[in-house]
């Protein structure tokens, strides 16, 4: 994973919520969600772990997809984390990207992180 690659992410919330969001850092981005410093509503309503992501190389394309699947209902966006080969635990996406982008992450932050999953 690249950091000029850009991300579109479901996220389960802890009252069992999907939330979507987009970032060029999957886990920094967790960390702030896990944090409270996020978003609004996952500051509201807790994160479990990231359940779905999709990797694009333009920022547009991340936006308008992040849109797309706004959009969707529950129904339709559980069939898209069933069907998909991406769907990671929280630790394989963060590992992945970490190898990726030798992300610059403190050895705090990363076990942050790991205690989540």
């Amino acid at each position: 994973m690249d950091n000029n690659d850009w991300y579109v992410y479901l996220m389960e919330c802890e009252n069992g919520a999907l939330y979507t969001g987009m970032t060029n850092d999957l886990s920094k981005r967790l960390l702030r969600h896990k944090k409270g410093t996020g978003a609004r509503y996952t500051k509201t309503f807790g994160v479990k772990n990231i359940v779905y992501w999709e990797k694009f190389s333009l920022r547009v394309e991340a936006m308008r997809r992040e849109a797309e699947i706004k959009k969707w209902s529950r129904k339709n966006k559980e069939e898209l984390i069933r069907n998909s080969t991406k769907a990671l635990s929280l630790a394989q996406a963060i590992k992945q990207q970490m190898l990726g982008t030798k992300a610059n992450l403190s050895r705090k932050s990363f076990k942050e992180i790991c205690l989540v999953v």
